[in-house]
């Protein structure tokens, strides 16, 4: 059970980073700018840098993703917590 947990939080990590070099990407601006807490509104992401910031994600991560996630999920941490989970349960654990 241990190493199914640290399994799991290098998988969150590795997904929280993903996460946060895609919307730097989209959104044109370097990492270190980015703060895991604030909304993505306050970002800067709109419609359109939405929409390509998911789909690129998606196609990283290997799930099919809709850019209207953004407004229940409204921040790196929120989102990277609900991708760890939809990857876990889409490899059934066997990451």
């Amino acid at each position: 059970q241990a190493g199914r947990q640290g399994e799991r939080g290098a998988e969150r990590e590795r997904i929280r980073r993903l996460t946060t070099e895609r919307l730097a990407r989209a959104l044109r601006v370097p990492v270190a700018e980015l703060s895991s807490r604030t909304a993505f509104a306050e970002l800067g992401v709109d419609s359109i840098t939405g929409m390509s910031f998911v789909s690129e994600l998606g196609e990283e991560l290997g799930i099919e993703l809709d850019a209207a996630l953004l407004y229940d999920h409204t921040t790196i941490d929120r989102l990277t917590d609900y991708l760890a989970k939809v990857v876990t349960n889409t490899s059934g654990g066997q990451r």
